[in-house]
């Protein structure tokens, strides 16, 4: 890395090429858990599904694939593609949605991303469901997440917009989505995290609850004052802390000796 920082320095090596240098330094360091989309983001759809509603989360959503499930999200019974689904109604007699399922493919949270990713290229699949060691479904992985770990976001037309998660205010504050990432956060407050603190939550929701004794009740607007920052929640819906006003924390005084 130091390497890589010289280089920049001197003008040698463009700041983008060494963000791509150092992603994929730091490629084989990451897991699935590290990139996946959570369980409770993921858009899914169940197995008996009729038409309007799998046309409607098609929409909706504009993803190429989803996971279908039977009993519940733990239950992944297979992959939908979008593109086969919408196909299937030029044939005279279209199939139910069920028989139109790819096999799903599951790989462990703690598989590495660089495995992962030579492992789909090899086997031509898009999407990995990622399980728990309880043999639950903790979230998902798609190819195209893997790249953007070693290129950045990539974008298409068929792309839904992102909203922006971190959004500077004018009177010096920042709106927070609760999913935005503890260290974005700080990389762009200019605060540095303390390095030898075990936190077991990678997002402002995380540190939020982490301060928290009780689960606060939807609608209620709880703030907790940690890693230097005032947090305010401005909305909580479903247990999830969906935006929050964050600011730094004045320094405390220094006490004089006596």
């Amino acid at each position: 890395m130091a390497v890589v920082e010289e280089g920049e320095e001197s003008g040698a090596i463009q700041s983008k090429e060494k963000e791509f240098i150092e992603n994929v330094l730091e490629f084989d360091n990451i897991t699935a858990k590290d990139v996946m989309v959570h369980r409770t983001d993921m858009v899914t759809l169940p197995r008996d599904a009729g038409e309007e509603e799998a046309l409607e989360a098609i929409r909706q959503s504009g993803l190429s694939r989803f996971p279908v499930y039977g009993e519940d999200v733990d239950d992944i019974v297979g992959i939908l593609s979008t593109r086969e689904y919408l196909l299937n109604f030029r044939e005279s007699a279209p199939k139910p949605l069920s028989e139109l399922l790819r096999p799903a493919y599951f790989v462990p949270e703690t598989v590495a991303a660089d495995v992962l990713f030579r492992d789909m290229q090899g086997k031509k699949t898009h999407l990995a469901l990622v399980v728990d060691e309880y043999g639950g479904t903790s979230g998902l992985v798609t190819l195209e997440d893997l790249l953007e770990e070693l290129v950045g976001n990539i974008y298409d037309e068929f792309d839904p917009q992102e909203e922006q998660e971190i959004i500077k205010l004018e009177d010096g504050r920042w709106r927070v989505s609760g999913s935005a990432d503890l260290e974005e956060l700080a990389e762009m407050m200019e605060l540095e995290l303390p390095e030898d603190e075990e936190r077991d939550y990678d997002t402002l929701g995380g540190l939020v609850f982490s301060q928290l004794s009780v689960i606060p009740e939807d609608g209620s607007r709880p703030a907790v004052d940690a890693l230097g920052l005032h947090i305010q929640v401005e909305e909580l819906c479903d247990r999830r802390v969906e935006w929050a006003l964050v600011e730094k924390l004045s320094p405390e005084p220094e006490k004089e000796s006596e």
